[in-house]
């Protein structure tokens, strides 16, 4: 059995060479220690895998694991001082039980060999269209499908995809299905599934039939490669814990509605330094007690009259970008974590902060309304050359068919511009 106590040694190791200032470590920080350091616990994925999470093994794994993370944190209090150290703690992603053990329980449970299902999907696409092998490849939770052959058995791609999935979808085990078309043309349901699926599925690499497996039931490159596995949409392999401890800067008590990716924004926040690109998490402040320091070197505490952290944590609320945006909340007062609030100094609801735009527009004197003016900032984007994927990132749209209506119309115009000379005769055809 692979025991966690390796990464506990490499830790104090790094450490004492880090304090005596090893020459082959860059350290930038003037009191020569490291600002962050990341330490990756895997023995508990090894374990897990192997034996199953409800297994004996895997509690004889946590409890050494814990003691582990004991003789840690005894030996930064010793070295440093946990009064002087922000530790956070989470996951990738959970565990389900092994199947025989779920099935045991009555449940519906099992496992899907993706071979025998390429070749029964086969065989129903043959049965359709001819013999042929359409499905070549699979890759966890993909299908590939081989267009170059179906092109030159002039077939309707979408209708193979679409006899692939109706087969798919009463496979044992099959909870769901999708296509590429689906989700290249913004036809996916509105479901919470489904839009996991869209964050997971990757144009250019990902597969081109999706399979989402019913809870309890394992898909994985081979059925018996391991007695459990992960890489699911239910909550036993999505819910993790997320932990965080440093009494200068985190409140005691649990938090709820936070995610594994509110982490790095947090982290950020708590440094003062830009959020990593992409970050799509926010700022717990519910968590936070320590006055932090703001961009201009003041001083401000993350609550509910703090709004300053608005410039890391845009996904609250209104989303801010650009110079003119910036140079707005610099000149705001610090306020709410959100930086839009209502008149109760809260959050705005949707039809809310609609309600508000149009009645200071009437104040004003002049016409208009929020879902005007965020049409009249797509419209100028496309027409500045966005794409669809710019667009759905900048105004949080799901759906792709929404900013394709932008950029057709952009397009349209550029077109249309472009092409108005032709209209003209020539002088020498004398009319």
């Amino acid at each position: 059995m692979v025991l966690p106590a390796a990464p506990l040694h490499f830790f104090r190791a790094d450490a004492q060479e880090i304090r005596a200032g090893a020459p082959e470590i860059s350290i930038r920080n003037p009191a020569g220690v490291p600002d962050i350091l990341g330490i990756s616990w895997t023995s508990h994925d090894y374990v897990n895998h192997l034996f199953g999470p409800e297994s004996r093994q895997s509690q004889d794994q946590t409890v050494r694991l814990d003691r582990i993370f004991a003789e840690l944190f005894d030996y930064l209090d010793k070295r440093i001082g946990l009064q002087n150290v922000l530790i956070t703690l989470s996951a990738d992603h959970g565990f389900m039980n092994v199947p025989e053990y779920s099935a045991s329980r009555n449940l519906d449970a099992g496992r899907i060999d993706p071979d025998k299902m390429i070749e029964a999907t086969n065989s129903a696409l043959s049965a359709k269209f001819g013999d042929g092998r359409y499905i070549t490849a699979w890759w966890n939770p993909n299908l590939y499908v081989d267009y170059k052959l179906i092109e030159a058995r002039k077939l309707n791609k979408v209708e193979v995809e679409n006899v692939a999935q109706d087969f798919l979808r009463d496979y044992p085990g099959v909870e769901a299905v999708y296509t590429r078309t689906q989700m290249e043309q913004g036809m996916m349901p509105n479901t919470k599934l489904a839009k996991q699926v869209i964050l997971a599925w990757h144009q250019k690499i990902s597969g081109d039939i999706v399979i989402m497996n019913k809870p309890n039931w394992y898909l994985f490159g081979k059925p018996n490669t391991y007695a459990s596995t992960h890489g699911s949409p239910w909550s036993y392999d999505t819910n993790v814990p997320l932990a965080m401890y440093g009494p200068n800067w985190i409140k005691a008590g649990k938090y709820g509605d936070s995610e594994v990716v509110d982490l790095a924004r947090t982290i950020a926040f708590i440094l003062n330094v830009r959020p990593p690109n992409g970050c799509e998490g926010r700022v717990l402040s519910e968590a936070l007690n320590r006055i932090l320091p703001k961009p201009d070197g003041s001083k401000c505490r993350p609550s509910s009259d703090c709004a300053c952290s608005a410039r890391q944590s845009p996904s609250q609320g209104a989303r801010f970008s650009g110079v003119t945006s910036i140079a707005i909340i610099d000149a705001s007062p610090c306020g709410q974590m959100t930086f839009l609030v209502n008149e109760w100094n809260r959050l705005f609801t949707d039809a809310g902060f609609g309600n508000w735009f149009a009645d200071r527009c009437k104040e004003a004197g002049v016409p208009g309304r929020a879902h005007g003016l965020r049409k009249a900032g797509a419209t100028i984007a496309a027409e500045n050359g966005a794409t669809t994927r710019q667009l759905m990132a900048v105004f949080g749209w799901d759906s792709i068919k929404l900013a394709e209506n932008y950029t057709r119309a952009a397009d349209q115009k550029r077109l249309a511009e472009s092409g108005m000379h032709l209209l003209a005769v020539e002088e020498q055809n004398g009319t």
